[in-house]
């Protein structure tokens, strides 16, 4: 990521991101994580997995690597970090607090575009994936293989109905 666009981005995804209003549960989640960190609350945590992300940073390690940059600490809010707390950090990180949010994220792309079809849509991170030859015949599988490669993990995280 360009040095220049590493702040706006950053804060740009998170102008969008807004925890007051996620349900109640997730709000108790996030205050408890908060209450046992020192250095890594909630919201610095998550700008810094964004961060890693968008970046395509390939470890923890690397990301604690990342940090050494003053400018990336500033916009961080993070004085210093080590891997083992990112790893604690990441442990800590409830998924139904990040599909609180993403269902928020969801409902405002929802607000700003028109939904062309009623259809259901199924959120698909691609990977290999076993499946059975007769229940699954739309799939391309090798002859010695009994799983499809659908690109980079094929898991379906939760299907919503867009309305």
């Amino acid at each position: 990521m360009d040095k220049y666009k590493t702040k706006m981005t950053i804060n740009k995804w998170f102008s969008y991101i807004s925890l007051e209003k996620l349900s109640e549960t997730s709000r108790q989640v996030i205050g408890q994580f908060n209450r046992y960190s020192k250095k890594l609350t909630f919201k610095k945590v998550l700008k810094l997995f964004l961060y890693a992300i968008n970046d395509e940073t390939d470890s923890l390690r690397h990301l604690d690597q990342q940090l050494v940059n003053p400018k990336l600490k500033k916009v961080m809010g993070i004085e210093s970090i080590s891997y083992s707390q990112l790893s604690r950090a990441l442990r800590k990180m409830e998924p139904s607090v990040l599909m609180d949010i993403f269902t928020q994220l969801l409902s405002l792309v929802h607000e700003k575009t028109a939904v062309q079809s009623k259809e259901r849509v199924f959120l698909i991170d691609s990977s290999t994936f076993s499946l059975n030859r007769m229940r699954y015949p739309w799939g391309t599988f090798r002859p010695t293989d009994y799983f499809v490669l659908s690109g980079p993990p094929f898991r379906s995280i939760e299907s919503y109905n867009i309305q």
